[in-house]
């Protein structure tokens, strides 16, 4: 049993770490975009960690504007919602 309470920390931990390194990719704009995110997160964990593995990715490599990413945030986190997030890997 206290097996099953650390696991429930470490997603916890690995939610609120995800979410604060979001909010770095997005530091300057409105805190809609974090919110967005963090709705995401909420109702899928899988889906926001390949977002955001998606959004740094496209910063480092491809060196995209912040205003890109932002955009990005938006249109695929309110396509996730219309498709009641469903996972993005199916």
């Amino acid at each position: 049993m206290a097996q099953s309470s650390v696991n429930i920390h470490n997603n916890n931990d690995n939610l609120i770490d995800l979410e604060k390194r979001m909010e770095l990719l997005t530091k300057g704009y409105s805190s809609y975009y974090n919110s967005l995110f963090k709705k995401l997160s909420m109702e899928n964990r899988g889906n926001a960690k390949i977002l955001y593995d998606f959004l740094e990715t496209e910063y480092n490599i491809q060196n995209v504007k912040h205003s890109t990413i932002v955009t990005h945030v938006k249109a695929i986190c309110l396509f996730n919602e219309y498709l009641s997030y469903k996972d993005f890997e199916k």
